[in-house]
C-alpha cells in the first residue's frame, strides 16, 4: 500500500520532485543507513525507524516564497537545528543550532525575505526545582547576524513566555511587536528592532495582564487580565480606541467554561472565538464595531470545533473551523483557501492536507500532506500554474517501511453508550488472534485522531494490534461525553477501555491472554488504573510519564493552576483515594515498567519515584527507567529509541508467549 500510494503520487500532474536528496543530506540521515524488512522489524530497527525525530519539521515559507526555514535533528550532535534551502536553486545553509544542555531551537519564522525569528526553550534547575525559559532570536538566513531579542529588560525573569511575538509589522521590515515582562508579575507589549535590538514600549506592562493580541496590522485590540484570585478577564477594544472593554469573564476554577479568543478577520473588527453552542464547542465571529454583535460562524452536530485554520501569510487571518469525526476536517469560509484546499485534495484522495503558510503575494502554498500510513511529505504549491513542487518527506526512512493501517472502529462499553477509537495493525493480521496493546491517549483536554502515530506504527510494526479508544472524558465529543473530567470520572474511563479489549476479543481480533496497556501522562494514569481495575485482563503494564496520585497535582500547582487543577479532580475519596495508584500499589498483579524524565514540566519525576519505591514495598514486579536530560515529549534520538527499545524487549517478554491454561 504505501508503494502504491507513493507511485501514485510521482505520476500526479505537474509534480516535481527536487529538493528531496539534499534536505536529506543535511543531517546525513540517508535512506541506506536503515535496513528494513517487509516482515515485523526486530525490537532494534523498529525502534530506531519509529524513534528517530522527524528529519523535517516546523517547515516556514519566506514571504517571497522562494526559500523555506525548518527544523531538522542533527544526528551527530542529537539536537535540533535549523535550517534554510532555496527552492530554485537547492542552495541550502544553517541558520542556528541548540546550545548542548542548554537550550534547543524550537521554531522559526520569517520576519522578512532575509531574516528570521527563531524561539529556543530550555529548563534549568534551582534548589531541586525544574523551570522552563524561553528566547527569542533573530537571524539571518544564513546564519550571519545573530540577535537575542528583549533581553536587557528581562535577563532577570525566568519564564516560559519570552518568545511571543503579538504582531510580526510585515509593512516594516525593522520591527516586532512582542510582549515584555517587568519585574512585578505584569506584561506590556514592545515594539522591538529586529537588527539593534532596539526597544521602545508600545503598550506599558500592566500588573496581572497577559496573552496581548493585535489585529495582524499592528494594533493591540484584545488582552487577558486577572480581575481578582478567581477571576480573569478577557478584553478588547475598537478600532482606533484607546478604552478597554469587556469581551468574556472567566472563573480559574470553571472547567466547564470553553471560551476562547482565536483571531481575527479580513476585516479589523472581526475577531473570532470559539464558545460553547448547544454542548459543543463552536466559532462565533463577534463584530467589535458599535454595534457590538455575535454570530455564530460554524457548529458541527456531533463533535466540537477544536481549532481554526488560520492563512499564514502577510496579515495572518482565520479561514475556516476545523474539527474530527473519523478523520480530521476543515470547513473552510475563505474563497482562495478553500479552493487551494480543494485543488490538493483532488490530487491526494484520502489523505490529509494542511495548508502552512502562504507567500505574502499568495502566489506560492507550503502545504504538508499526511495519513495514517503517509508520516508526512511537504510541498509547494502554485494554485494559479497548478505546479505542485515536493520539497521533502517528514521521515525519509518510512518511505521504505510499509506502515499498519489505522482503522476507525465503535463499541459499546458497559452502559450502551457507543465508544470510538482507532485499531491500528499491520496488514496480513487479519483473521489471526494478536496479541494487543490498548493505548490510551495522554492529557486531559486531547484524543486521539487518524493519522501518522509514531507510538502506534512501532507497536504494529512489532506484531501487535494496538487500540486507541476516545474514552469518556476525551476532547473534541462536547460537553456530555467530556463529563466532570476524566480524574473524576475514572472509573467510567477504564471501563470503556476494558470494553475495547473486549470488543476485540469478540471479534477475533485479539488474544485475550496476551494484551498489555501501554500509555503516556494521563494515558500511563490510565494503564495503571485500568490494571488496578481489571487485574486479570492485562498481562503487562507501560507507563511513561504518568500522574500516580492525583492529589499531588494540586498540592504541586500554584495560582490559578491549582484553582483548576482542584475542579478537575475535587476532594472525594473516590478519587484522592481510589483513584490513586500510588496509594493502590499492593493492588497492582501485573508487572510495571515506568518511564520518566527528570526534567519533566507537565508531570513531576515525583508522581514515577513514588509509583516505583510503592510497588517495590509492595513486593511487586516493576522497573523504573528515569531520563536526566528528558523532558515529558522526549525530543533526542538517543533516549526516544532507548525509550522504545526497553518498552520492546519488555512486551516481547510478557505477550510472546501464550498462557497455559
Amino acid at each position: 500500500m504505501k508503494g502504491v500510494t507513493m507511485r501514485r503520487r510521482e505520476n500526479c500532474e505537474n509534480v516535481r520532485t527536487r529538493m528531496n536528496l539534499s534536505v536529506l543530506l543535511v543531517s546525513g540521515m540517508l535512506l541506506s543507513t536503515f535496513n528494513f524488512t517487509a516482515s515485523a522489524l526486530e525490537v532494534e530497527e523498529a525502534a530506531k525507524a519509529f524513534g528517530t525525530m522527524p528529519n523535517v519539521r516546523g517547515m516556514a515559507l519566506s514571504p517571497d516564497g522562494q526559500r523555506v526555514s525548518f527544523i531538522t535533528h542533527s544526528p551527530k550532535h542529537d539536537l535540533p537545528v535549523a535550517m534554510s534551502l532555496n527552492l530554485s536553486t537547492g542552495e541550502q545553509g544553517m541558520v542556528t543550532t541548540s546550545e548542548p544542555n542548554y537550550a534547543d531551537v524550537r521554531w522559526c519564522d520569517w520576519a522578512n525575505d532575509s531574516r528570521l525569528l527563531c524561539g529556543f526553550f530550555g529548563t534549568l534547575t534551582s534548589l531541586g526545582n525544574v523551570y522552563g525559559a524561553t528566547r527569542l532570536v533573530a537571524v539571518n538566513y544564513d546564519g550571519s547576524g545573530v540577535k537575542v531579542l528583549a533581553q536587557r529588560k528581562q535577563r532577570h525573569l525566568l519564564s516560559l513566555h519570552q518568545d511571543e511575538i503579538v504582531d510580526w509589522l510585515p509593512d516594516d521590515r525593522n520591527h516586532i511587536l512582542m510582549e515584555i515582562k517587568d519585574g512585578g508579575g505584569g506584561e506590556g507589549v514592545g515594539r522591538v528592532n529586529i537588527y539593534t535590538d532596539r526597544i521602545k514600549t508600545f503598550e506599558k506592562p500592566r500588573p496581572l495582564t497577559w496573552n496581548w493580541m493585535s489585529d495582524g496590522r499592528g494594533n493591540i485590540r484584545v488582552m487577558t487580565e486577572q480581575r481578582t484570585s478567581r477571576k480573569m478577564e478577557f478584553k478588547f477594544r475598537a478600532a482606533g480606541e484607546n478604552a478597554w472593554q469587556r469581551l468574556h469573564t472567566r472563573a480559574f476554577d470553571d472547567a466547564k467554561d470553553e471560551f476562547s479568543v482565536a483571531g481575527f478577520g479580513e476585516a479589523p473588527n472581526e475577531l473570532y472565538v470559539l464558545d460553547s453552542h448547544e454542548g459543543r464547542i463552536a466559532l462565533f465571529r463577534e463584530d467589535l464595531g458599535p454595534g457590538r454583535g455575535k454570530e455564530l460562524v460554524y457548529a458541527h452536530p456531533d463533535v466540537d470545533v477544536d481549532d481554526v485554520a488560520v492563512s499564514l501569510g502577510k496579515n495572518p487571518r482565520i479561514v475556516g473551523a476545523s474539527y474530527t469525526t473519523d478523520r480530521p476536517h476543515i470547513s473552510y469560509f475563505d474563497a482562495s483557501a478553500e479552493k487551494v484546499h480543494s485543488d490538493l485534495n483532488a490530487r491526494f484522495p484520502g489523505e490529509s492536507v494542511t495548508l502552512l503558510h502562504e507567500s505574502w503575494n499568495r502566489e506560492f502554498y507550503l502545504v504538508r500532506v499526511s495519513s495514517d500510513v503517509n508520516s508526512g511529505a511537504y510541498y509547494r504549491y502554485a494554485p494559479e500554474s497548478g505546479v505542485l513542487d515536493k520539497v521533502t518527506y517528514a521521515y525519509p526512512w518510512l518511505s521504505e517501511v510499509p506502515l499498519a493501517p489505522m482503522r476507525f472502529v465503535e463499541y459499546p462499553s458497559d452502559d450502551g453508550v457507543v465508544v470510538s477509537g482507532y485499531v491500528t495493525a499491520s496488514k496480513g493480521s487479519e483473521g489471526i488472534r494478536r496479541p494487543t496493546i490498548i493505548l490510551p491517549h495522554g492529557g486531559h483536554k486531547s484524543r486521539d485522531e487518524w493519522g501518522y502515530d509514531f507510538l502506534a506504527q512501532f507497536l504494529a510494526a512489532r506484531g501487535y494490534v494496538v487500540l486507541q479508544s476516545n474514552y469518556r472524558g476525551s476532547a473534541g465529543f462536547g460537553a456530555d461525553w467530556k463529563g466532570d473530567g476524566v480524574y473524576r470520572d475514572w472509573k467510567q474511563v477504564v471501563k470503556d477501555l476494558e470494553f475495547g479489549a473486549r470488543y476485540l476479543i469478540e471479534k477475533g481480533v485479539a488474544d485475550p491472554d496476551r494484551i498489555c496497556s501501554l500509555g503516556w501522562n494521563y494515558g500511563g494514569y490510565a494503564s495503571l488504573m485500568g490494571a488496578l481495575e481489571y487485574p486479570d485482563r492485562y498481562r503487562c503494564v507501560v507507563s511513561i510519564a504518568p500522574v500516580t496520585d492525583p492529589i499531588k497535582l494540586i498540592r504541586w500547582s500554584e495560582g490559578a493552576d491549582r484553582r483548576y487543577q482542584r475542579a478537575q479532580i475535587g476532594s472525594d475519596p473516590a478519587v484522592i483515594d481510589e483513584g490513586s495508584p500510588v496509594r493502590r500499589a499492593k493492588e497492582m498483579k501485573p508487572p510495571v515498567l515506568l518511564f520518566h524524565g527528570k526534567k519533566d514540566l507537565a508531570v513531576e519525576v515525583k508522581h514515577s519515584r513514588r509509583m516505583e519505591k510503592a510497588l517495590r514495598r509492595a513486593k511487586k514486579e516493576v522497573e523504573y527507567v528515569e531520563y536526566e536530560e528528558v523532558g515529558h515529549s522526549f525530543s533526542r534520538n538517543k533516549e526516544r529509541i532507548d525509550l522504545l527499545t526497553r518498552i520492546g524487549a519488555f512486551l516481547e517478554d510478557h505477550l510472546n508467549v501464550r498462557v497455559e491454561e
